[in-house]
């Protein structure tokens, strides 16, 4: 007959056996002190897809189902693309919509701010606007047609492409290809004055933007090669005097990367979960794929931009322009503006097929 100490010892062994032995451990996010070279899978340890147990709760949404008001440019029916199966809600871009291109998406609640530009054929007279949504019905709650600052005491410029957003308090980070501003949408007026803006040196390049707590990550556009994130801490993007962001150091004035995260061609979004590990969205008009931290490529909405983790990691949040109004006219799928995925249901999914470079 077992004595007390041995009977202790095995009421916790079976105690371990029953509940799986695991304990729950949420790793910090990327904290390296040095500027590191290595790639993305070397940055963000590989974690096993596990099978989501029980039943799954969304199974897709129709073209009815998509929340807010239909846009009358085009007459499409939804996209059907690989994983639509783990679609839980969609909504419509709000008016006005005819010239605006969604890019980025910052969730906060049941709202969300989303960045884009008005279209113009021209690249370079394209300004960043944003709109604020109600995530549940689609309908719009605050609009803003541009958004105006300056550098320093350089000349006065406004924001272009809108890339990427992020939501830090009251205050939004808007990223475009060499510029980062910084505004508080909740003044009043459909014109916004930034509160600060900093030029971002080549080759630090912005078209999606991704934070961790302590750091902002400016994540390039390329559609050859193996781009690269630059991390920047917000305490010392905060200082004053501080204009320029690049790779190194130069004076007071010209910021330097703390570490930088290789990533593939074709990227247009990126998000870190809440144990800090990367999730980027890669896409053309035609088809998108989402990248594991593991390196697997899972068929993603087409025209995927912006993306974002929420509900403690139990929807992925995408913004897609396949459904904005100057390429709805085109023979590319239609898709909603904004997207939500069951999550982590969706890594189980399958793998995309766009054609991307592995690399």
């Amino acid at each position: 007959m077992l004595t007390l100490g041995p009977r202790m010892i095995l009421v916790v062994l079976l105690l371990l056996v029953v509940g799986g032995g695991a304990v729950r451990t949420d790793s910090a996010p990327i904290e390296t002190a040095r500027i590191d070279t290595a790639p993305l899978e070397a940055v963000s340890q590989p974690v096993a897809t596990r099978a989501v147990k029980g039943k799954a709760h969304c199974h897709g949404i129709s073209h009815r189902e998509v929340r807010g008001e239909e846009p009358t440019y085009t007459r499409k029916q939804l996209a059907r693309f690989p994983n639509r199966n783990r679609l839980c809600h969609g909504i419509w871009l709000p008016s006005p919509r005819r010239y605006l291109v969604p890019q980025g998406i910052a969730i906060t609640g049941n709202t969300a701010w989303l960045s884009g530009f008005r279209y113009r054929k021209g690249y370079g007279n394209r300004p960043c606007q944003l709109v604020r949504v109600d995530l549940t019905t689609g309908r719009r709650l605050a609009f803003r047609r541009a958004i105006y600052g300056q550098v320093g005491q350089r000349p006065r410029t406004y924001c272009r492409h809108g890339g990427g957003i992020l939501q830090r308090g009251r205050l939004l980070w808007i990223v475009e290809k060499n510029k980062l501003w910084l505004v508080n949408p909740l003044r009043p007026g459909r014109v916004l004055n930034a509160r600060r803006v900093w030029r971002i040196k080549s080759p630090v390049r912005g078209s999606a933007v991704v934070a961790t707590p302590q750091r902002i990550g400016l994540v390039p556009f390329q559609t050859r090669g193996v781009a690269q994130i630059h991390w920047f801490t917000f305490k010392r993007l905060m200082r004053t005097g501080v204009l320029d962001l690049a790779v190194r150091r130069k004076g007071a004035r010209q910021l330097g990367a703390v570490a930088r995260t290789h990533i593939p061609s074709f990227v247009q979004g990126a998000t870190t979960d809440a144990r800090g590990r990367l999730f980027l969205a890669r896409s053309t008009l035609a088809c998108g794929e989402l990248v594991t931290p593991a390196g697997r490529r899972i068929a993603f909405v087409p025209g995927a931009e912006g993306i974002a983790l929420h509900s403690g990691d139990r929807r992925l949040w995408a913004v897609s322009e396949s459904g904005a109004w100057p390429y709805a006219r085109s023979r590319k799928p239609l898709t909603a503006a904004v997207s939500s995925f069951e999550w982590p249901r969706l890594r189980s999914g399958k793998h995309a097929r766009c054609g991307f470079p592995v690399s």
